[in-house]
């Protein structure tokens, strides 16, 4: 009987032992960053970011794009312009 009671006091001073040393981590705030909200928030941030990256990027392609259709109009006009001023000499 005293060996059980010798265990359970053993298991209890145990327990009481990992209970106290756990207790300030429990009990303590998690870094910042190191929690699930944080870790999901970095993820949506950058997330976003490339989103946004990805729409600055396809919007310098359309203004490229733009820039070359102003270019091939210009030589378009130049070119009917020459052509047509040949014409009433």
């Amino acid at each position: 009987m005293m060996a059980s009671v010798a265990d359970v006091v053993s298991n209890a001073a145990a327990t009481a032992g990992v209970i106290d040393g756990g207790a300030p981590v429990i009990m303590a705030p998690a870094p910042a960053g190191t929690d699930e909200a944080s870790a999901l928030a970095t993820a949506n941030t950058s997330a976003h970011a490339a989103d946004l990256l990805g729409t600055a990027h396809l919007g310098f392609l359309e203004l490229a794009r733009y820039a070359g259709t102003l270019a091939i109009t210009d030589a378009s006009y130049t070119t009917v312009d020459a052509a047509n001023s040949t014409q009433f000499l």
